[in-house]
């Protein structure tokens, strides 16, 4: 991991230039990959998902397999459910100049208006590579040297049908390594200049919480109370949910949520509320309902709880899985722990 980080810091004292980019991307002491990665993202993202494609090739000591092989064990250590280029990794690894084998990162950032897949990659030849794939696939190269790459349904469709949308449109950033996709081309065109304008995410507590995940889910404001509601479940699971929410004591709305696969395999579920005060309070009442029953996952949670606190207005929870797929089971709803 320490080589990755040292990748990082060096990264952030490059003072980008020209038309591409504007300011300094900075890494600072109390920045993971995972933050710097999400003040990358637009400003009026509401759901990011994430995947530490060279952590994950640490973790699985698998820098020199090939991209299916690579993606077959990643779903099966469940750290590679959050990424949409997981099902047609084959062609998009022969197609597009990267793949799983050869990301550094991905994020994809979702609004209630739209969605930018952002990815990041080891070098700027990285992304020229990126370019001429493009073009060879079929893309309009644009004349500006940060403009938008149309693709557009008919020429991702002739790779393979199957290929997911989110690939349609792209904007390189060649002194960032970093390129944006997307699946409309006026939103891409959006984001693209708001990336430029410096209107990007501003990292809440919830999210720096997470520590340096291999994956995570992160949720803001609205969206966090609703994505993993007890709504999703059954009647007779939301009338449970009601009894031991009752038992457990306050639980008050969440501002923001992130559910993360840490290093080593553990996970961490960050809750971020209005006050310090409601974060101490659920810290005890979402840890009583993490080891309780279950309604809506089975009967059992696939993890014990090892430890549950609080910092500034984050609540937190630490906990090691017990059964396969304990991370993608918790960061898709009914969560009991996860309710407003």
């Amino acid at each position: 991991m320490g080589s990755r980080r040292a990748l990082f810091a060096s990264l952030a004292l490059v003072l980008v230039l020209g038309v591409a980019v504007v300011g300094v991307w900075l890494l600072r002491d109390d920045d993971s990959r995972f933050t710097a990665a999400a003040s990358l993202a637009p400003e009026e993202t509401a759901r990011i998902t994430w995947v530490d494609w060279a952590a994950v090739r640490h973790e699985l000591d698998a820098a020199d397999q090939p991209v299916t092989s690579l993606v077959r064990a990643a779903f099966e250590a469940d750290l590679s459910s959050p990424s949409v280029l997981t099902g047609r990794a084959e062609v998009i690894d022969a197609e597009f100049g990267f793949s799983p084998r050869t990301l550094d990162w991905e994020l994809m950032a979702q609004s209630t208006h739209g969605a930018v897949l952002l990815l990041g990659l080891d070098d700027p030849d990285a992304v020229d590579r990126v370019g001429t794939a493009l073009s060879e696939i079929g893309f309009t190269r644009p004349a500006d040297a940060v403009g938008l790459w149309r693709g557009g349904p008919t020429v991702i469709a002739q790779l393979d049908a199957g290929l997911s949308p989110m690939l349609q449109y792209a904007v390189l950033f060649r002194d960032r390594r970093l390129v944006m996709f997307g699946d409309r081309a006026q939103y891409v065109e959006e984001m693209r200049t708001k990336f430029l304008d410096g209107h990007t995410m501003t990292v809440g507590e919830s999210l720096a919480a997470a520590g340096d995940p291999v994956a995570a889910v992160h949720l803001v404001g609205d969206l966090a109370c609703t994505s993993l509601s007890m709504h999703h479940a059954s009647a007779d699971d939301q009338e449970a949910a009601r009894s031991l929410i009752a038992e457990a004591g306050r639980v008050n709305p969440l501002q923001g949520l992130v559910v993360a696969a840490q290093p080593g395999g553990g996970l961490r579920v960050a809750f971020e509320f209005e006050s310090a005060e409601q974060a101490r309070a659920n810290a005890d009442s979402r840890s009583r309902l993490a080891q309780g029953p279950a309604p809506g996952k089975g009967g059992a949670w696939p993890f014990t709880v090892e430890g549950a606190s609080s910092s500034g207005v984050t609540a937190r929870l630490d906990l090691t899985p017990t059964e396969r797929y304990a991370f993608s089971a918790i960061s898709n709803g009914p969560v009991l722990f996860a309710t407003c």
